[in-house]
């Protein structure tokens, strides 16, 4: 039988080498459970208090980070276990950079495209992600794919899968199938994803990023460079848009994102506007940011898979958009 160091030797081995480990079982059912009891009553309260059926609000929100009212004393359930394992494969003290709570589920199911986590993070760089199930995620549920030894090739701009020009790469990974309590520690540079979940069941998991005590991160980090209309600025863009067709078509104003979505909201409603579209499919668009703005302001949620600002300016502000340039023209 193999001593506890020389497990440790080996999972660090292959860590170092492939770029992840699976270590099972590291955090009880009991924990896991616990936690994943109080982020649904939360959401569910939260939603509420936000006058949206919990579904509804899934559909937009399916991130959030800490500090939130949805996460709050999450991690400390399972800190101490966590940062035993990141530190027993680091070798060394660790030290908790950030963490945060990502879900799929029947109301929002799709893809995380490739990416490497370093890319987000070129100001505060950290070494590894520990990603710990907290429901059991079988081939069909969405898992986490990896490509081994990817950390070792040279570090990427940021991938912006919200931007509208962008296309899907071309890589193929391995999908890793874990039970709930089961830790998934990868590089802050490995290449990784997930696919759709499938199975429309509940998928969550708590990630967190860890450094070594000291750590010092030694490749350079490509500056992040926004597209003109993707993950940096699609709030900015659209909030812009949509305030210049306000005026100019609704000849209405408003002082905040909320009131803004609720004119366009009531226009498309009443379908007095110079274009066509689809009115019911805009309506649940502006409806999904409406929550998903909401969410980020009073949650510290997010969109992890980047469809709302997107599905909204392919229903709505693409049209929008080209009637106005017509207009100036």
């Amino acid at each position: 039988m193999l001593s506890l160091e020389e497990k440790n030797n080996i999972l660090s081995e292959a860590f170092s080498q492939q770029g992840y480990v699976i270590v099972p079982k590291a955090i009880s059912s009991f924990v896991v459970d616990n936690i994943v009891n109080k982020v649904d009553k939360r959401i569910q309260r939260y939603s509420k208090e936000l006058g949206y059926r919990t579904e509804k609000y899934l559909s937009a929100v399916s991130r959030w980070g800490s500090p939130s009212c949805i996460t709050e004393g999450v991690m400390e359930e399972a800190q101490e276990d966590i940062e035993k394992v990141v530190s027993q494969v680091l070798r060394n003290k660790v030290l908790l950079k950030k963490w945060n709570i990502i879900c799929k589920n029947a109301y929002c199911f799709d893809e995380i495209p490739y990416h490497q986590d370093i890319s987000y993070s070129p100001k505060t760089p950290y070494q590894i992600t520990a990603w710990l199930a907290l429901h059991d995620i079988d081939e069909n549920a969405g898992p986490l794919e990896v490509c081994p030894g990817t950390h070792k090739r040279p570090i990427k701009p940021a991938v912006d899968f919200w931007s509208l020009t962008y296309k899907k790469a071309k890589i193929k990974g391995y999908k890793l199938l874990v039970q709930k309590g089961d830790i998934i520690l990868f590089d802050s540079r490995l290449w990784h994803g997930s696919s759709k979940n499938y199975a429309l069941v509940d998928r969550y998991a708590l990630v967190s990023r860890w450094s070594s005590i000291n750590f010092k991160f030694s490749q350079p980090i490509p500056e992040i460079q926004p597209y003109a209309f993707g993950m940096w600025t699609c709030g900015k863009e659209t909030e812009k848009l949509l305030l210049k067709g306000a005026r100019i078509i609704l000849k209405k104003d408003s002082r905040d994102f909320i009131g803004l979505l609720d004119l366009w909201r009531q226009a498309v409603e009443t379908g007095n506007l110079p274009f066509k579209i689809d009115r019911k499919e805009v309506k649940e668009k502006i409806i999904r940011l409406r929550i998903l703005h909401l969410a980020c302001l009073k949650h510290n949620g997010g969109d992890a898979v980047g469809t709302v600002y997107k599905e909204l300016w392919y229903s709505f502000l693409s049209h929008l958009e080209r009637y106005m340039e017509e207009g100036e023209k």
